[in-house]
């Protein structure tokens, strides 16, 4: 069974999950996608070892459409918070002064 939080994906994905967590397991483990394409987080598993669906996420290649295969859950949040915070960089931010 896939492991899967809170129903946020739908069947799809947990079924391209299901049958990547079964050839991680056949294979004896994989290697993070973002490691094997040169782009690691800083933190990167590197390798992604068998019966351990909580260590890996589906990885999103650059278009956040397209699953690139499966990538440690160091880099999957790292890229998240990545792609996150260079959306949030066009804000501007309104300078509040408090006169207390």
């Amino acid at each position: 069974m896939a492991h899967v939080r809170s129903g946020r994906h739908g069947w799809q994905h947990q079924k391209l999950r299901a049958k990547t967590q079964r050839l991680i397991d056949a294979e004896g483990g994989a290697t993070c996608w973002r490691w094997a394409a040169g782009e690691p987080s800083p933190k990167c598993a590197r390798f992604i070892p068998p019966h351990t669906p909580a260590a890996w996420h589906l990885g999103h290649a650059a278009d956040r459409v397209t699953y690139a295969g499966p990538e440690c859950v160091a880099c999957n949040l790292w890229d998240a918070a990545r792609v996150t915070n260079g959306m949030r960089s066009g804000r501007t931010r309104e300078r509040v002064e408090l006169d207390w």
